[in-house]
């Protein structure tokens, strides 16, 4: 199950998958929150084994674009945990945005147990 959010976390998340898409920003938090191009350094996209959404994986020189949600409150984070469900958990990275600054943010990764396919 994904993390709860406390005040030392970022109000960023970095998204890779679904979650960059409008619409379902839209049906889970009800609200657009800013976003803008950001990539994470280190991790390469997968697929989930037996599932059709994607995951990260640590990988050395691997990219990975996606885009960096910012603004997000409490309420924010329990509806994300809530979409993300148990097969992933919530971790502080450092991304480097679209200004080339490297901000932290939060993203969903595999939780312990979950296989990505190659």
């Amino acid at each position: 199950m994904a993390g709860t959010a406390d005040r030392a976390r970022p109000a960023r998340l970095f998204a890779y998958g679904t979650l960059m898409e409008a619409a379902v920003l839209r049906a889970v938090l009800g609200r657009l929150p800013p976003r803008r191009p950001a990539v994470l350094a280190g991790f390469r996209r997968c697929r989930l084994h037996g599932a059709p959404w994607p995951g990260l994986v640590r990988e050395e020189g691997a990219l990975t674009r996606g885009l960096l949600l910012e603004r997000l409150r409490p309420g924010d984070w329990r509806r994300l945990d809530r979409y993300e469900g148990p097969d992933y958990v919530r971790c502080t990275v450092r991304v480097r945005d679209d200004r080339g600054r490297m901000l932290a943010a939060q993203v969903y990764l595999p939780a312990p147990g979950v296989k990505c396919r190659r």
